[in-house]
């Protein structure tokens, strides 16, 4: 199979690396400093058994690659705005286009059997623009589990964790996406694919919507936040708020908030991926984590109050951050 995967960093590099190894045709597109390493040197992944090398074709041109079978969107939310318009060349009708992103999706509304289907909202999607580039139709969402950060462009460190889960966002199962899945599985991936993707995405955006602003404007990592009394009841007052939106949606969420707490905590000293952004003075992924719940909460009539507090906070953070 053919892949194509927008976005050299962490998740970008990783998934990269593990299907080039396997030996499926994969086409990794960089820009600046971090394509010019991993075209001199490839890519190298630090686990705890030792070092992956590998070099998949690297570009920095979308119109080197042509159609491909499977497109990874594996950059930031904000940055769908930047690459929509240059990823024609790389979408035939036979591509499925895989969402990586953290939080609500562009896509979240589309299909959905609720009085809120095909809603846009304007944090997500302003003026609908990112439809006339990428047909909902071959979207395959997913929800990435595994924990790796960037030590150097080109050089990454698996910290934790394998898993994956994809699904179609009309929950159908296609030839494409059963074909995914056990590509994916033969990348040493722990691949299952969701009857519907949007109840995991939830449980995901449950802790993302309190440890990663909470990890930033603090410098904590998920360990420290959850042992710290403060935090951690205040992870309950903020997971609370959420909730109150998932419940609106219909999402059936498979965790109680104090397992959710309880499992974050396990994961140990990992740092999330907006203090990592904050860190290395890249924008924060605000919109689709936050954002997106206040305009929700707002056509629901819902007040959430420590939510909005967060997004004030971060917003201004992220501001100052990388001025």
């Amino acid at each position: 199979m053919k892949f194509a995967i927008i976005g050299a960093g962490a998740i970008g590099g990783y998934i990269a690396l593990k299907l080039y190894q396997i030996g499926e045709e994969v086409h990794l597109i960089a820009r600046g400093k971090t394509y010019d390493i991993i075209k001199n040197n490839g890519i190298e992944v630090i686990h705890k058994n030792g070092i992956l090398k590998g070099a998949p074709l690297i570009t920095n041109n979308y119109n080197n690659i042509g159609p491909v079978d499977y497109l990874f969107l594996t950059v930031k939310a904000h940055n769908i705005i930047e690459i929509g318009p240059k990823i024609a060349p790389l979408i035939s009708k036979k591509t499925s286009i895989i969402s990586t992103q953290n939080g609500i999706p562009w896509w979240y509304f589309y299909y959905i059997n609720s009085k809120y289907r095909d809603l846009n909202l304007k944090s997500l999607n302003p003026n609908g623009i990112i439809d006339s580039w990428i047909p909902k139709e071959q979207i395959i969402g997913s929800i990435i589990y595994p924990s790796v950060i960037v030590k150097n462009p080109g050089t990454l460190e698996h910290i934790e964790g394998n898993r994956i889960s994809i699904g179609k966002i009309d929950n159908n199962k296609t030839e494409s996406i059963l074909n995914l899945n056990q590509i994916l599985n033969q990348a040493s991936f722990k691949t299952r694919i969701q009857n519907d993707i949007r109840n995991e995405l939830w449980l995901k955006l449950l802790g993302n919507i309190f440890f990663n602003p909470v990890s930033a404007l603090t410098n904590s990592t998920l360990e420290d936040i959850v042992k710290y009394k403060h935090t951690n009841q205040l992870a309950y007052k903020v997971m609370e708020e959420a909730y109150k939106i998932a419940n609106k949606l219909d999402v059936k969420i498979p965790v109680s908030i104090a397992q959710r707490i309880s499992g974050a905590g396990k994961v140990g000293p990992h740092k999330t991926s907006m203090l990592q952004d904050l860190e290395s003075k890249r924008p924060m992924e605000i919109e689709p984590i936050l954002g997106s719940i206040i305009e929700l909460a707002k056509i629901m009539e819902i007040q959430i109050p420590h939510i909005e507090t967060l997004y004030s906070c971060i917003k201004l953070l992220d501001k100052n951050n990388i001025q």
